[in-house]
């Protein structure tokens, strides 16, 4: 089992013992989703702590997605010809709502492991990726594809957009 979802399990533990619903609740999802995954017939092999991090980045974002709609709905609302008290509880209710995300974005958070930087993934691609440059650099997609690869295998999930950013960068300077 990922140690990090035996973490996530321990926390609603201890969680049921100090009475925190919210937080039994939203790290139960979390178990919930994982257990989906693994349930699913094309899933094999073990849960890994990359699997957990999917998942609560899809939370995330899915948090993140619905304040907004909460947002422009209430501009959308408060642009028309409502009354005022209406624009008044719909803003009170928007803003009450998005609090509860926002809290439940910073307990996901807090079990997401640290993003790398741009430099960061530059310094590890030379280590890996530039000794064996004539095989991954002949071309750009498989340049990225391995160095994605390799920084799924590494603590936690990078963002893709800059390891392809470093990559093509690392490709001009080698010329690849």
């Amino acid at each position: 089992m990922s140690e990090l979802l035996a973490r996530i399990k321990q926390d609603i533990t201890l969680a049921r013992k100090a009475r925190e619903k919210k937080k039994i609740r939203l790290l139960g999802l979390v178990v919930g989703e994982v257990g989906t995954i693994t349930f699913s017939p094309s899933f094999k092999g073990e849960v890994t702590d990359g699997i957990v991090v999917k998942v609560l980045k899809k939370i995330v974002k899915a948090n993140l997605e619905t304040m907004d709609l909460a947002t422009k709905n209430y501009k959308k609302h408060e642009s028309s010809n409502a009354r005022l008290s209406e624009s008044d509880d719909l803003l009170l209710v928007t803003n009450e709502h998005n609090g509860l995300l926002i809290e439940e974005n910073k307990l996901l958070e807090m079990y997401l492991p640290p993003e790398w930087s741009k430099a960061q993934i530059r310094e590890e691609l030379i280590k890996v990726v530039v000794p064996n440059m004539d095989i991954h650099f002949v071309n750009e997609g498989i340049a990225i594809g391995l160095a994605i690869r390799h920084f799924k295998t590494i603590d936690g999930i990078q963002d893709g957009k800059l390891i392809s950013e470093a990559v093509r960068e690392l490709r001009r300077e080698y010329g690849g």
